[in-house]
């Protein structure tokens, strides 16, 4: 008695203009019929999350040659002389190689007027930290570093990338470092390889496509970086290496196969202007 019985002769409909007889949770036989599996997901094959995880560990490698070039001259070691020179003369060649010395005078000029500005606040950034311990610098000068790792823009989009934020951090993690170095020119030239590094570098390995030339290149560069730090240290970074360009994509192609996202008549429903 009171049970609401569903007339045979009437049809279900999906509409909220009409009035029904249905009751408000009824549900249609053929409702479930209407569901969507991963309607634009594309898969990724494991040669492509090869290929693109170079990016992430090339980018990793130039801050591992910035705070090997650091370490060097903290020690007062005259091989990061070397590793300057050769990173630079990498900068120079890469812009040769993208064609951007078509117009060299306004290179030149932005390059002195850098070299000039630069080089007469570094007495003032040097001494911005000289109340913060020397412990405290290491420590945000590594948070800050892994946070330009973190938010970089590896050629896509995504939630959490900001090259605004990823340039700024790194670019504070090298003032910070500067800071604890004792000559001027020191400081200097920590200060340009860090507008190299994070700043010109990461625009021309765009425009060069992210080539796996860069990614060996740089890559072995780091790690003679880091052999002449310690035999540890260099350990430590091809371990890093080897999980962020075999581990980690071989475990994302793996992994896609228990992608589920489900699409049905139950989503909200979307306007699209064609």
């Amino acid at each position: 008695m009171g049970e609401h019985v569903t007339p045979l002769e009437v049809k279900w409909e999906k509409v909220l203009f009409k009035k029904s007889s249905f009751p408000d949770n009824y549900t249609d036989p053929k409702f479930l019929d209407e569901i969507k599996r991963n309607v634009h997901f594309k898969p990724i094959d494991t040669r492509t999350a090869l290929l693109k995880s170079t990016r992430i560990s090339t980018q990793i490698s130039v801050t591992v040659i910035f705070w090997a070039v650091f370490l060097q001259l903290k020690d007062g070691s005259a091989i990061w002389e070397v590793t300057y020179g050769i990173f630079s003369f990498i900068i120079i060649v890469a812009y040769v190689v993208s064609f951007r010395f078509n117009n060299i005078l306004p290179v030149l000029k932005n390059v002195f007027l850098f070299i000039a500005v630069g080089y007469g606040c570094t007495p003032v950034l040097k001494t911005l930290t000289d109340t913060i311990s020397t412990d405290s610098i290491y420590a945000m000068s590594v948070i800050l570093m892994l946070v330009h790792i973190a938010f970089h823009q590896y050629g896509m989009d995504g939630v959490c990338v900001s090259p605004y934020v990823s340039l700024n951090a790194a670019i504070c993690g090298a003032i910070c470092l500067a800071s604890r170095l004792q000559e001027t020119r020191h400081a200097f030239a920590l200060l340009t390889l860090a507008v190299q590094a994070f700043a010109l570098f990461p625009k021309l390995y765009e425009v060069l496509n992210y080539t796996i030339i860069a990614f060996t290149i740089l890559t072995a560069g780091a790690f003679c970086c880091m052999i002449s730090i310690s035999v540890v240290s260099a350990i430590l970074f091809l371990l890093s290496i080897f999980c962020v360009n075999l581990i980690f994509p071989l475990c994302f192609v793996w992994a896609q196969q228990y992608k589920n996202n489900i699409y049905g008549p139950w989503d909200e429903a979307m306007i699209f202007n064609r």
